[in-house]
């Protein structure tokens, strides 16, 4: 499997958009639930990366969030 498809297939990964090849970045979101593990406590769900390689590392060390919108998603 190639690192973008790990990508994709990720259990954190809600989607992904891959805007590199227009000059921006690979934007991933994170699945209700998790948030960013560097910023514990931001509810940070999106962010953006220069490479898959690290995009793969920061949703492989997601943890788990429990902010408001988290919470009224996983409610539901």
């Amino acid at each position: 499997m190639t690192q973008t498809n790990a990508v994709k297939r990720h259990k954190n990964i809600l989607y992904w958009d891959d805007e590199r090849s227009l000059g921006n970045s690979l934007i991933v979101t994170l699945v209700y639930g998790k948030q960013f593990s560097a910023d514990v406590g931001t509810g940070e769900h999106v962010r953006g990366f220069d490479t898959v390689k690290d995009a793969l590392r920061e949703v492989r060390t997601a943890v788990d969030c429990d902010c408001s919108n988290c919470k009224k998603h996983l409610i539901s």
